[in-house]
């Protein structure tokens, strides 16, 4: 069974959360960057994966988002399992 807390795996579901998030309000890459005081660059590759985001660029985006940020991880981590039987895990 895979880990469901695979960081790589929650790195590229949070990139796609926040990719979505800023679609879905028609914002640029420009315009979010200025909402946030975060570099194009580096928001290109939080969108990419390339890069984790910081608490505090984390806080940055939720803030310009209107989110809060246990909502944003509960939207990266909606389908994720909170139990995990032991048996199902790698180590105990």
């Amino acid at each position: 069974m895979e880990n469901p807390l695979n960081p790589s795996d929650l790195d590229l579901r949070m990139a796609g959360r926040l990719r979505a998030i800023r679609s879905d309000r028609g914002w640029s890459l420009d315009q979010l960057a200025a909402r946030t005081g975060v570099s194009r660059a580096t928001l290109s590759r939080l969108e990419n994966g390339d890069v984790s985001p910081t608490a505090n660029v984390l806080g940055r985006l939720c803030a310009a988002f209107g989110v809060t940020l246990s909502r944003l991880m509960h939207l990266v981590e909606g389908d994720f399992e909170p139990l995990v039987r032991g048996e199902a895990q790698p180590a105990w």
